[in-house]
């Protein structure tokens, strides 16, 4: 079955009105969408399939072997079911509104325009009473004092900055902002504006819907303080329309890995938590700007991907930077080096469950036994709450002393956190210990990435390590991490 195009309706309070004139128009379009899934967030759902022009309707799809499927919604607002629409792994995605008539051809005229470098496609939305001859600029900032282009008869295809009521998009791409009120004000312009952000072409082109505004139904009861709110989001995105918004609510190893992201991002705005690795404004006030985050969370967005790259280039995909990076010469060649010293960084951040961490490595004290024996002075990195393994364990250094420490020891190891991120970053190779988590994604490939065998590896890499059991048979015993460290140091 083609997955290429997915035609999303949300419907509220029109069973019996436009709703099955919309269905009827989409099963008798030129170009047929690959399914038809209708979102039913009525308060008091009907079974449809009682009413006869239903079933009149559900024999034509039959018919025309148009697949569809009857959702029934969460009654949160039409943005969690459009980003439910959003994700369900179609290229394209055709929403139209339940009180919105497309012509017969109009699918097929979206469709005609996409091309790799465009992001949505919308055509005319005529309401009466009907423009000719609206003048208007269609860019974001001028959506407060303009009509929409979208209002009068297209006669050409043009690069618009957003759209209005029923598109085509391509999906994946950006998500709903889920922060909106329930009335989801300007939830198509912010949405479509965000795939224009993306680096995609928003177009206009000469197709006809016909708008019927049906004052029955819809989202109509709606608080002021709602849409206040909702205004509030769209000003914050007008106002940081030149720039780029990275938000970095994630750990200090990504942190340190988007360092080799950030020079390629075109006038960052940037929100992180630690302020010492990336300067920047508070993860509360990316929420009190833009109200919902979620679109910049790389942990999400690789699942959503089903990621397989590194999370530097997982980085790069989310913040559109098309360059290929290579910093090699930053290494530092450490086999030269007459120090005897091994930083070892034994443990990942603690869980909150206060289960131990499946990242952690479970054969410390025979490792570092062989080690001693074979002459090597080890030195623990951590913080305090830690277990102590060796006699010299430096506790809460400083990023600068952790560099100086880690410049004069011969070499390190350390399992998949922040440390092994962080000695990559200054140029110092070592040791890095992975047993469920990918190195292929988290590892960088200047280390020595130890993994005893991919099947060890969990199925969900990008979900909360709380959901994950420890288990000490995935990781390598302590002679292969003993014979790496001596491959190493030849």
């Amino acid at each position: 079955m083609s997955k290429e195009i997915l035609c999303s309706i949300l419907t509220r309070g029109r069973y019996l009105t436009t709703l099955p004139l919309v269905i009827q128009a989409v099963v008798m379009q030129t170009r047929l969408p690959d399914k038809l899934v209708i979102f039913d967030d009525n308060v008091e759902p009907k079974d449809v399939r009682e009413i006869q022009e239903y079933q009149y309707l559900f024999l034509m799809m039959q018919e025309k072997g148009l697949e569809w499927e009857w959702a029934f919604a969460e009654k949160k607002g039409q943005h969690f079911n459009h980003q439910k629409a959003n994700l369900m792994g179609y290229t394209w995605v055709w929403r139209v509104d339940d009180d919105s008539i497309p012509e017969p051809d109009v699918l097929e005229k979206l469709y005609a325009q996409t091309a790799p470098d465009v992001g949505a496609v919308g055509g005319s939305i005529l309401t009466p009473p009907f423009h000719h001859g609206i003048k208007a600029t269609g860019k974001i900032e001028d959506v407060k004092f303009e009509p929409n282009l979208q209002w009068d008869y297209i006669t050409e295809t043009k690069e618009v900055d957003h759209l209005h009521c029923s598109f085509l998009y391509r999906a994946g791409v950006h998500d709903y902002n889920l922060a909106l009120s329930r009335i989801a004000h300007r939830e198509e312009t912010l949405f479509t504006y965000g795939i224009k952000q993306k680096g995609y072409k928003i177009l206009i082109t000469p197709a006809i819907t016909w708008h019927q505004k049906n004052r029955k139904g819809g989202i109509r009861d709606g608080e002021l303080e709602m849409f206040q709110h909702d205004e509030a989001i769209f000003d914050s995105v007008v106002k940081t329309k030149d720039r780029t918004v990275v938000v970095l609510d994630n750990g200090l190893g990504d942190h340190i890995v988007f360092k080799h992201v950030l020079p390629y991002i075109k006038n960052p705005l940037i929100f992180s938590c630690y302020d010492d690795v990336i300067p920047g404004r508070s993860i509360q006030d990316a929420k009190d700007m833009f109200g919902d985050i979620e679109g910049w969370n790389i942990y999400r967005k690789m699942d959503e991907w089903n990621w397989k790259g590194s999370l530097e280039d997982a980085f790069k995909k989310l913040y559109n930077v098309n360059v290929y990076t290579n910093d090699t010469k930053r290494f530092v060649a450490k086999n030269n080096v007459s120090s005897n010293d091994i930083i070892i960084a034994p443990f990942a951040k603690g869980m909150r469950n206060g289960e131990l961490h499946p990242k952690n490595y479970p054969y410390w004290p025979s490792l570092i036994t062989l080690l001693q024996k074979e002459g090597y002075n080890l030195i623990q990195v951590g913080i305090n709450g830690e277990t102590q393994l060796v006699p010299d364990f430096r506790k809460n250094l400083t990023l600068d002393e952790l560099a100086e420490l880690t410049l004069k020891a011969k070499t390190w190891i350390s399992v998949d956190s922040f440390f092994q991120h962080f000695a990559w970053d200054i140029g110092i190779t070592g040791i890095s210990l992975f047993g469920q988590s990918d190195p292929n994604i988290f590892g960088h490939p200047e280390n020595v990435n130890l993994l005893k065998d991919r099947k060890y590896l969990r199925d969900k890499q990008f979900w909360m390590w709380e959901q994950c059991t420890f288990n000490p048979d995935a990781f390598v015993k302590p002679e292969v991490v003993v014979e790496a460290i001596k491959n190493y140091a030849k």
